[in-house]
């Protein structure tokens, strides 16, 4: 089997480029401050809720196709890596079920191998998180159910709900107020934001903060909600 890596849809193996093994499991920092106070033994620590990007590193080969030249070749895969500032999707052969928001880091150098085949490290700047290929799978609620997050991080969903007039959602000990619903209205719980497609709807909720997905958690639903979508967003270090 040729293990390989894709950027969003892209597979690298279109452009010559095999991985040469799997890469390291990089574990994200907590970002935290240490303050030392005067009079006061010991530092004083200050989390910031969050953990920092890492930098992960796969090894590449670039292999050319029968009768396409070597250079031909490491251009195009040049050209792919020059993704852009934004993140992409990273995904590889050896970890299928998890992916990565990942960008290409600074510069890098093609080993060449008598001009038949190259050598590479290609350095991904990479969010902390590993998402679960489960969690982007939408679960599509007819009733009060209870799900449960397979890891120990707090998952921030996306919640639509569907109904023809006003209710309340609540996931866990989270009440959502639903005050005007024509059709759906989707609950982005990363962001903080209610949308209806491209319009923001903001006003047509009321929240003192978004549901979080921790542990065992009930949803539920009353009033004119008819149904509930979630599309869960599980996520590990």
């Amino acid at each position: 089997m040729i293990n390989t890596f894709y950027l969003d849809a892209e597979s690298a193996e279109a452009y010559g480029l095999i991985m040469l093994a799997p890469p390291d499991h990089v574990v994200a920092e907590r970002d935290i401050e240490r303050k030392e106070v005067p009079g006061r033994s010991g530092d004083v620590i200050i989390d910031n809720g969050r953990y920092k990007n890492v930098t992960v590193k796969y090894s590449c080969a670039i292999l050319p196709e029968d009768g396409v030249p070597y250079r031909t070749t490491v251009a195009r895969a040049v050209q792919f890596l020059k993704s852009g500032p934004a993140y992409k999707q990273l995904r590889n052969t050896y970890d299928p079920d998890r992916f990565r928001e990942a960008r290409v880091q600074g510069s890098y150098s093609v080993e060449s191998i008598v001009e038949q085949a190259g050598k590479l490290e290609i350095a991904f700047d990479c969010k902390p998180q590993f998402w679960l290929a489960s969690g982007l799978e939408t679960l599509d609620l007819r009733e009060s159910t209870t799900l449960l997050n397979p890891t120990n991080q707090p998952a921030k969903p996306i919640i639509t709900v569907y109904g023809t007039g006003p209710g309340v959602l609540t996931v866990g000990g989270t009440q959502c107020r639903i005050l005007e619903l024509a059709d759906y209205i989707t609950l982005d719980c990363e962001n903080e934001t209610a949308r209806r497609e491209t319009a923001n709807k903001n006003s047509a909720v009321s929240v003192a903060e978004f549901p979080t997905l921790e542990g065992s958690v009930g949803v539920s639903w009353e009033g004119g909600i008819d149904r509930v979508e979630i599309e869960p967003r599980w996520w590990t270090l």
